[in-house]
């Protein structure tokens, strides 16, 4: 099935509502236009909420009777058994007051919603809050967790203040110092109701029409590995094809350079100095377009696009088993690739079913981290050779450039300017003549010293980064192979895919700079 953008609405919303009911219309509504926004965007809706009784619950039900896919975050782990009365764990939750009948309707409810999740009924998941500090620290990393994995927020909300550490005004205050839309439904149903027919659905604005289209354009029944291999190839293409003009772009300037040079410095008969002239202007011109095309076409930035989008989708197969696609280290580092890194993360978990999860971790390392540390040896290899080659090309050429130009001028003056007669103040020609000379000599000159300096110094960063990038890889390939717990696996593996993310910021920061 050809991928949908699939966009994140988080809820909060009160334990506690006077008419819990009476706030299911609304809700579903809410549910409903958010569902149309986002199918008019290309995509489809996900729910993200907590389960507890009053508001997420609410929430819950109307997504599942909407069909839309539901991940639920719990505060705290599931109970030793699930069972209907409460016990521990998140179903502590749903004990009453002291004195009072504990909620086991409620949980009941819950539970229905949980086992949903489990089994993944309509593309839904589940998850622990994954930094719980304790009752109730972990309601506020609960709400932040959901708030961060969201695109919009929709609150059933007072208005007042959290009553307590992680309330439904502490993620509804943190959703808007990050931008995220929120929208505050009363707890009351005939205001909620009124609120709800005005609501305008609105996402978060850092999604980008060229990542959706990368989602979009996904070709039926495009496996995941396809879409890798499809995505690889396009940017090998591109940057090939970028690199090629760009190279033939800096060889026409240099050609126009050393023509530059000559018409300054040696007194040419005049047709020859017109067949120069007519050539230096022809190679100038010829690369002047081919950069015009570059930027016309957005060469540059289609392939540093593709290219990324070709190493998000590597790193997600590799971690498949153990990052989850809603807090992905991609999405935290660089929000607008998040919704193409969800989406992919989604389609990845449907399309491989759930397996030993030290099996996971074996592929993981040998599959992914050993071969990307071979990669980044290999690539350290030529770019330390490239670096001593470029270095020198640079240094030259950083001495050099100064010295020509003086010595033009120098000659310049000497040859073209009798000493003591200054006629150049008096004759127009002669002093436009002496700034062509000097234009055409220390535009070009300049223009390779400091494309030098900026290759040289690029291929300085790479020689080194390389070589330790692949020895943290390939020291944490042998802390996982020895770890014995899931949870301890699962935290070096998102630190592992933090590293390579980085790399690959670092990546797209470098290549930026080096053929801007």
């Amino acid at each position: 099935m050809k991928s949908q953008p699939e966009f994140v609405l988080g809820f909060v919303g009160h334990r506690r509502l006077p008419d819990e009911e009476g706030l299911r219309p609304a809700i579903r509504a809410c549910l409903e236009k958010y569902g149309r926004e986002a199918a008019l965007r290309g995509g489809r809706l996900n729910a993200y909420c907590s389960i507890c009784y009053g508001a997420d619950l609410l929430f819950a039900e109307c997504a599942h009777e909407l069909g839309i896919p539901v991940h639920l975050l719990l505060a705290k782990p599931l109970p030793t058994r699930l069972e209907d009365v409460p016990t521990d764990g998140i179903s502590e939750d749903f004990k009453g007051p002291e004195g009072q009948p504990d909620r086991v309707a409620d949980w009941r409810r819950a539970l229905t919603i949980i086992r949903r999740a489990m089994a993944a009924e309509n593309g839904g998941s589940w998850r622990v809050v994954s930094q719980a500090s304790g009752d109730p620290g972990c309601y506020y990393d609960a709400g932040i967790m959901l708030v961060e994995g969201s695109d919009a927020l929709l609150a059933v909300w007072d208005g007042a203040p959290a009553r307590g550490v992680g309330g439904t005004g502490d993620s509804c205050a943190f959703a808007h110092a990050t931008a995220k839309p929120v929208f505050v439904l009363s707890p009351l149903p005939a205001e909620a109701a009124a609120q709800a027919l005005g609501l305008q659905p609105a996402f978060h604005s850092v999604h980008q029409v060229s990542t959706i289209q990368l989602l979009t354009r996904r070709k039926e029944l495009e496996t995941s590995q396809d879409l890798f291999t499809r995505l690889d190839t396009e940017a090998f293409s591109i940057g090939t094809a970028f690199r090629e003009r760009l190279s033939r772009s800096t060889k026409f300037f240099f050609y126009a350079t050393l023509l530059g040079a000559a018409t300054s410095t040696i007194p040419w008969m005049m047709p020859l100095l017109v067949v120069i002239v007519i050539a230096k202007v022809g190679f100038t011109g010829a690369a002047w377009f081919i950069q015009r095309g570059n930027r016309r076409d957005r060469a540059q930035a289609r392939w540093l696009e593709l290219r990324f989008a070709s190493e998000v989708a590597r790193g997600l197969r590799a971690a498949r088993d153990f990052t989850d696609p809603l807090h992905l280290p991609i999405g935290r580092h660089r929000p607008e690739w998040a919704l193409f890194a969800r989406t992919l993360a989604l389609a990845i978990r449907r399309e491989h079913p759930p397996r030993d999860w030290q099996v996971g971790r074996d592929e993981y390392v040998v599959e992914h981290l050993e071969s990307q540390a071979k990669y980044f040896k290999s690539r350290q290899a030529s770019a330390t050779e490239e670096c001593r080659r470029l270095r020198k090309l640079g240094s030259f050429a950083a001495q050099m450039s100064p010295c020509i130009v003086v010595a033009a001028l120098l000659h310049m003056g000497v040859q073209r300017l009798p000493m003591g007669q200054w006629e150049f103040l008096r004759d127009n020609r002669v002093l436009f003549n002496h700034v062509l000379d000097f234009l055409s000599l220390s535009i070009p000159l300049t223009a390779g010293y400091l494309s030098s300096m900026r290759q040289g110094s690029s291929a300085n960063r790479r020689s080194l980064h390389y070589g330790d990038l692949a020895d943290r890889l390939a020291g944490l390939a042998l802390r996982i192979r020895m770890i014995r717990t899931e949870a301890y696996a699962r935290e070096l593996i998102g630190e592992s895919e933090a590293i390579l993310t980085e790399e690959q910021l670092e990546w797209r920061l470098r290549e930026s700079e080096g053929a801007a």
